[in-house]
């Protein structure tokens, strides 16, 4: 190897070649960057998703234990949850309560009614509060 403390003479294939190793170097850099921002997403998404498993478990134990009857609908009024004292209060199966079939139950208020109430109070800016 010869040292010199001369300026280098670059020839034009010379400086073509660290253009080309300049241009993937470049790309392997981000590349890498990309794939390590990838693996803390993913990280983050598993940790995420243990905590909702952890929390949906308490909600089914909680859910189970307690002596009241509970049902879950989604906006539309469509039920999709109930626990065994709801079923065992009501006379109806899980099946029978799914999507509107709670209605039947008789012993819950008529669904359009305490969306009205929902849907006023929201309007007025109290904050909406089981009954």
């Amino acid at each position: 190897m010869v040292e010199s403390f001369a300026p280098r003479q670059w020839e034009t294939e010379e400086i073509a070649l660290v253009q080309q190793l300049s241009t993937q170097m470049a790309i392997a850099i981000q590349q890498a960057t990309a794939y390590q921002q990838l693996e803390t997403e993913l990280a983050e998404r598993q940790k995420t998703e243990a905590h909702l498993r952890q929390s949906e478990q308490r909600y089914a134990s909680l859910a189970a234990a307690v002596p009241v009857g509970i049902f879950r609908t989604d906006a539309q009024g469509n039920c999709f949850y109930v626990n065994e004292r709801w079923c065992s209060l009501t006379g109806l199966t899980p099946e029978e309560a799914a999507e509107t079939g709670w209605i039947k139950s008789g012993v819950i208020a008529p669904f359009e009614r305490v969306q009205r109430e929902k849907i006023v109070i929201a309007m007025s800016g109290e904050s909406v509060h089981a009954p």
